[in-house]
Formats: C-alpha cells, structure tokens, sequence
C-alpha cells in the first residue's frame, strides 16, 4: 500500500475473502478510502490458510503499531 503514493479517491482491493480485511485496513492506514471486493468462487479455503493469515494480520500490525 505504501507504494501506491498519495491517497486518491478511492481504492478498491481485489482478492480471496481472507485477505481483503487486513488489505482494507492496510490501505486505510495509508490514508486511502477503501474497499473490497471478493475475487473468484471456490478459491481455496483450507485451515492452513486461515491460520496464515491470522498470522500475517498480527504482524501487520505490529508493524503498523511501531512504524
């Protein structure tokens, strides 16, 4: 998101329904006003998956927090 440059006005983040909270939340962040849009049907939902991207939500922010 950090790549992205100056807010604009609107964003809207494409990706599989696990993801796009923590991309929201990134973009926000960055001062964008964004929004999400599920892509794909039956894309893969396995526990691991999940529990990758709890993973990646807590370090996002921890990095949001001591950045």
């Amino acid at each position: 998101m950090k790549n992205l440059g100056a807010p604009a006005k609107g964003l809207v983040i494409v990706s599989q329904h696990w993801h796009l909270p923590r991309a929201i939340w990134l973009a926000q962040k960055e001062g964008w006003t964004a929004r999400g849009l599920v892509a794909g049907v039956g894309t893969p939902d396995g526990g691991e998956n999940i529990a990758r991207e709890h993973f990646v939500r807590m370090v996002n922010f921890w990095w949001r927090w001591i950045d």
